[in-house]
């Protein structure tokens, strides 16, 4: 056994090898413990959920206080509560579970899940270049991430009690605490409350997100049925992590603020750079779309190839479309051909890995009849054909594109390591847009269709750190045992 002093001395060492990345602390919101408890799959327990336990809030850090030595594995100490039972010749110490959206609704692919061995780092606010080998602080004991069903095993985990257990997809984390974690055999869970992102900031941490309103979709009203919560949208100065913009539709809150307009957001760098992912739903004016600036443009593709994501809705094509199809310059690439047919059935594009997972997750949640189909309505302003490297289709029929990615700088194609910002362009409309206050606005509905359901994956993903597309996601990086 080695000397309190030698451990430390291990732990500094190792520490400078391990890269901290950007994150902030969370706190679980506190639900109802769950109600299962007994035998789980192949026998292992159904573990009650108890409250947060001790973790640390969006508000503040934690001290380090909870991370404790417990002992050697392999001659390396790890901080976390508890002991890493020998399990040699027994089944491996596991947790499993599924998690799920900030409603607690929807299973959530490419989550990771992970047992932290020191406080987490702050999470970077604004626009970052997020690498995905390099996205969880905390130096990771034991690591998974969520299949297209949503679940996840985690391996080789320390058991006791009070073993914390942190959920993140790119800026969006919260740190819960498992009360029990059995040695040597699978502990499964089973609380939709607990095993989810956060809704609001007292929870965990959430992107902050520009959305542009438009009264041809209000894709505000699929973030608060999603469940962020309306504490959380508010204008730039408030303390809100969604800030609308009126570009067409929506002008203000239903508390009587007023929207700022949207060129105090697209017009300037410096506002762009402020956020994480900005959503520009379609504005139903294909005359603004064609006078928007080149300025604007060249604003978004600075914001883009610092590490930025945006999604774009029908007429936002505008940043694709150049000056010989009646558009003012743009400083994008031109991709492809537009005015696409809207069909009614669309295929998923599975021949990529996430394409697949995105085909397999429809067919799990319901949105899907047949694998790798789906039913689309009001699809407006889709690509008929992609003609550069640069594009990944998603969701295609004949003639037709609905959705697709594209990874920037595209100046990096050749080192797609290098890219770290992502522009999406959907033909997708889910609801008309009107000018009533939000969230009056929003019609109130606990169910979403099918369409609601593929726009959420999508959204999710862009939200998440942009892997090459012929790359699988893989689990954070686990400290060496």
């Amino acid at each position: 056994m080695q000397t309190r002093g030698a451990l430390l001395l291990s732990k500094l060492l190792f520490s400078g090898a391990i890269s901290a990345l950007a994150a902030c602390s969370a706190s679980d919101g506190g639900g109802a413990p769950s109600s299962r408890a007994g035998a789980g799959v192949g026998g292992a327990p159904v573990v009650p959920m108890a409250g947060a336990g001790n973790v640390s809030t969006g508000a503040g850090e934690s001290t380090g206080d909870d991370f404790v030595d417990f002992g050697e594995v392999g001659g390396m100490p790890v901080g976390v509560p508890g002991t890493r039972t020998s399990c040699e010749g027994r089944p491996k110490t596991t947790v499993r579970a599924r998690v799920y959206d900030p409603a607690g609704r929807l299973p959530l692919y490419n989550v990771m899940v992970y047992v932290p061995s020191a406080p987490l780092d702050p999470i970077v606010e604004g626009v970052t270049c997020d690498r995905c080998d390099a996205t969880a602080s905390g130096r990771p004991a034991a690591a998974a991430l969520t299949n297209p069903q949503g679940e996840f095993v985690m391996e080789d985990v320390p058991d006791g009690a009070d073993i914390p257990l942190v959920i993140q997809m790119g800026k969006w984390r919260r740190q819960i605490t498992l009360p029990q974690v059995l040695p040597c055999q699978e502990n499964l869970f089973d609380d939709r409350n607990q095993f989810r992102l956060p809704r609001e900031k007292s929870e965990g941490n959430l992107p902050r997100i520009a959305l542009t309103t438009g009264e041809a979709d209000n894709l505000e009203c699929l973030l608060r049925l999603i469940r962020i919560a309306d504490s959380e949208f508010t204008n730039p100065e408030g303390p809100g992590r969604v800030n609308l913009f009126h570009e067409t539709g929506t002008a203000s809150y239903s508390t009587g603020a007023t929207l700022p307009d949207v060129s105090t957001l697209l017009g300037s760098p410096e506002a762009l750079a402020q956020y994480d992912v900005v959503i520009m739903p379609c504005h139903g004016e294909s005359s603004d779309g064609r006078e928007q600036p080149t300025s604007e443009k060249a604003n978004m593709l600075a914001y883009l190839n610092r590490g930025g994501r945006a999604f774009g809705s029908h007429f936002h094509f505008s940043y694709l479309r150049s000056d010989d199809d009646n558009h003012l310059p743009t400083p994008f690439p031109d991709v492809g051909v537009w005015d696409g047919d809207a069909p009614d059935v669309y295929n998923i594009e599975m021949g990529f890995p996430k394409g697949q997972a995105f085909a397999e997750w429809l067919l799990s949640v319901g949105a899907s009849p047949t694998l790798g189909s789906i039913a689309l309505e009001s699809v407006e302003g889709a690509a008929s054909a992609l003609t550069t490297p640069f594009t990944q289709s998603w969701i295609t029929a004949e003639n037709s594109i609905p959705y697709f990615s594209m990874n920037l700088p595209t100046e990096k194609l050749a080192t797609p390591d290098e890219q770290c910002g992502r522009f999406v362009h959907t033909g997708i409309h889910i609801s008309e847009g009107d000018e009533e206050p939000f969230p009056a606005g929003c019609v109130e509905s606990t169910t979403p269709t099918p369409q609601e359901m593929a726009l959420e994956f999508l959204l999710f993903d862009l939200s998440a750190c942009p892997l090459r597309f012929d790359q699988p996601p893989a689990p954070p990086l686990v400290i060496p045992r």
